[in-house]
């Protein structure tokens, strides 16, 4: 028997998974990567003068997306779990998570945009991270761990963007 895929889950099945997977993963890998293209920038920034770019960048992003994060799991998530539980109940959803939800959505896609675009920018001042000649062992490992947190966080948007807000927004909109 085949596991579901996540467009057949409950929406709180979905949320858990994201919390534990990619929400997870940010946390657990943001800090040390940051770290990581801050070292490479002050070791290898004379010679690589974008690498100082890529740090403030990485940087700059991960703050955004810890905000990000905590939104989701303090405001948004709680509305989608509140809303989706009362439906089960038999109840319609409370007008207030219903209007958090529908602005929820288009804010938190907004920020998802602005993250990827941060990436697009790190992956093109890494040069598609090939790496030069002067490369050091820590520098191939920073580039490494960009290139995962970016995969990750692909994953995650599109869990986000693509299943969980698009069937919240249908399912719990306000009533006009």
């Amino acid at each position: 028997m085949s596991e579901q895929s996540p467009s057949d889950w409950t929406l709180t099945r979905l949320i858990d998974h994201i919390k534990a997977s990619h929400h997870r993963y940010v946390r657990t890998n943001a800090a040390q990567t940051g770290a990581y293209a801050r070292r490479i920038a002050e070791v290898h920034g004379d010679q690589h003068p974008e690498l100082a770019q890529v740090s403030a960048s990485f940087d700059q992003m991960a703050t955004v997306l810890q905000a990000h994060l905590q939104n989701e799991e303090e405001v948004v998530f709680p509305a989608i779990k509140r809303s989706e539980e009362a439906v089960r109940a038999g109840s319609a959803p409370d007008a207030v998570d219903a209007e958090t939800i529908a602005n929820g959505h288009e804010v938190l896609v907004g920020e998802h945009q602005q993250v990827a675009a941060a990436l697009d920018e790190i992956r093109d001042l890494a040069m598609g991270y090939g790496l030069p000649y002067d490369a050091c062992a820590t520098w191939s490992l920073t580039w490494e761990r960009l290139q995962a947190f970016e995969s990750d966080l692909h994953e995650h948007v599109h869990l986000e963007d693509d299943i969980l807000f698009p069937r919240a927004a249908a399912r719990f909109a306000p009533v006009a």
